[in-house]
């Protein structure tokens, strides 16, 4: 499987539940019906746990490489205040895979979030998916 991971800034995210507010970030610009079958996983980056940088990962996991050609062409385009500037904002598979993240949930193969893990995942999947199916407020 090939992995595409997506940096934030944690400070930035505002503290206290910062991966809330990442997913939140990410669902808004990713239309998870280009994740079907992937898998979502997260946490802070080893940088983060060495005491040497603040930073919040999100990775897509997948064996289809155009899901993560997708959700790079879609979060290169965001500006939402949390990710890092698009130069520094994502992680190859090799960078990706050696980071201590854990499974967050899967897609299936309707889009729908499947499994979550953690619990915010699917709550800001729910606050966004309206944006991409033309019912947004």
């Amino acid at each position: 499987m090939q992995r595409l991971g997506v940096l934030f800034d944690i400070d930035e995210l505002g503290g206290g539940v910062y991966g809330f507010e990442a997913y939140r970030i990410f669902f808004s610009a990713v239309d998870t019906r280009e994740l079907a079958g992937c898998l979502l996983l997260d946490g802070d980056t080893n940088e983060t746990l060495a005491g040497k940088a603040n930073l919040y990962c999100i990775a897509v996991e997948t064996f289809d490489p155009s899901r993560l050609v997708a959700v790079r062409r879609a979060l290169s385009q965001s500006t939402g205040k949390g990710l890092l500037p698009a130069a520094a904002r994502f992680m190859d598979d090799a960078e990706a895979q050696t980071q201590p993240l854990v499974l967050t949930a899967r897609v299936g193969l309707g889009g729908e979030l499947v499994g979550d893990n953690i619990g915010w995942a699917g709550q800001a999947w729910e606050e966004t998916r309206e944006l991409h199916t033309g019912n947004a407020r």
